[in-house]
């Protein structure tokens, strides 16, 4: 395959864009790239922190007064006795930073000076091992992906019979290669039609002859278990949604959930914090959409007109500006007031860059050539 960049001609790896067959995009190569890249910026600050630790252990005398808070931070350093990281410190954007030059000035720092340093060094120890652990996850998943290419010749019975480790590993064979597309397409249909009838529902809020969920609502209502069927799915399509954006929101390094147990515990209270505040709205919207009465929602929550404007019509016509919103992602409004502001973001319009697309390969197979010899000997 043939990309032209800037009036340059470049060729893809054909085992690249046999795993965005795969995969359907290019997310394990450039989560690698991405994921490297921050990995190693993680490693320098943490090669400048060591640096910077040992020349102030040799200038704090021996009747400091905060020696076992200082002793503390040496002992947090110590997680990385064992670890190479391969990084001189030299462009570690820590030394840029105020905290730096206050510690570089300082021959025996103060208390609150050693706990904004010890706070430093523990962020930035799960930053890098949180890094770290990223890439081993996405060189394992390009690594599985490889050992799947190399042998699509083959039929597919061939395949999921050869010793991949029981009937798991040869159902997720059959999923990757003949099932996996198909099945992304139905619920990508499935999702489509239950946002244009979020969002028509949502418009028709006030016109409820007109909006479909209200009409099921109206419909089902002869019945308990037919309303609770009939509200279970568009309720829980509602709250996934604005759940899921939760989960995958990223404010810079403040709050990011992450998977395996390496989520930190301010990004953990944020989320819960805010999972909380947004029942209660979803709740009184869904209620209002519906056009349910006497429930027992409605009992908990009291009366919300209470308060003029804010409390009744305020409640019932912010959900139709949800159209705006969803007219803004269709035409990419958001991204392109990013790149207005020079704000920096992750997308997949740089996709065809072959530079990138070959450094996340390059190292996929540097950190998995390990696990990729031990699947490759499952196939045999």
């Amino acid at each position: 395959m043939y990309v032209y960049t800037s009036g340059a001609e470049y060729t893809i790896d054909r085992s690249i864009l046999a795993i965005t067959t795969l995969t359907g995009h290019f997310t394990p190569l450039f989560q690698a790239q991405v994921t490297h890249d921050l990995m190693e910026r993680a490693a320098d600050d943490l090669v400048c922190t060591q640096t910077l630790i040992s020349k102030l252990k040799r200038t704090v005398s021996n009747d400091y007064l905060y020696h076992h808070q200082f002793s503390e931070i040496e002992e947090s350093l110590g997680a990385l006795d064992h670890v190479d990281l391969k990084m001189d410190g030299n462009l570690s954007d820590f030394s840029e930073t105020d905290l730096f030059k206050e510690i570089s000035d300082s021959k025996e720092p103060s208390l609150p000076l050693l706990i904004k340093t010890n706070r430093h060094v523990r962020i930035s120890i799960r930053k890098y091992f949180r890094l770290r652990d990223t890439l081993q996850d996405t060189a394992e998943n390009g690594a599985y992906l490889e050992s799947v290419i190399a042998r699509r010749s083959r039929d597919l019975p061939t395949i999921c019979g050869q010793g991949l480790g029981g009937v798991g590993a040869a159902l997720r064979i059959r999923w990757m290669l003949r099932y996996r597309r198909m099945a992304f397409r139905a619920v990508s249909l499935i999702l489509a039609c239950m946002s244009i009838l979020l969002i028509w529902s949502q418009l028709t809020i006030k016109a409820r002859f007109l909006s479909p969920w209200a009409l099921t609502y109206e419909f089902s209502r002869n019945s308990d278990f037919k309303t609770q069927i009939a509200m279970l799915i568009p309720l829980t399509y509602l709250c996934t949604c604005a759940f899921y954006s939760m989960f995958r929101l990223r404010l810079f390094d403040y709050y990011f959930m992450h998977s395996k147990r390496r989520t930190e515990e301010v990004s953990l209270l944020f989320n819960g914090t805010y999972l909380l505040r947004i029942f209660a709205p979803i709740g009184f919207n869904f209620v209002v959409l519906v056009g349910a009465r006497d429930t027992a929602f409605q009992k908990v929550m009291g009366a919300m007109d209470v308060v003029p404007f804010f409390g009744s019509a305020f409640n019932t016509y912010l959900p139709i500006l949800i159209s705006i919103f969803c007219l803004c992602t269709l035409f990419n409004v958001y991204n392109r007031l990013l790149r207005f502001l020079g704000i920096q973001q992750f997308s997949y319009g740089g996709r065809n860059d072959p530079d990138k697309l070959l450094e996340g390969k390059k190292i996929v197979a540097s950190f998995s050539s390990s696990i990729r010899d031990e699947m490759a000997d499952t196939f045999l």
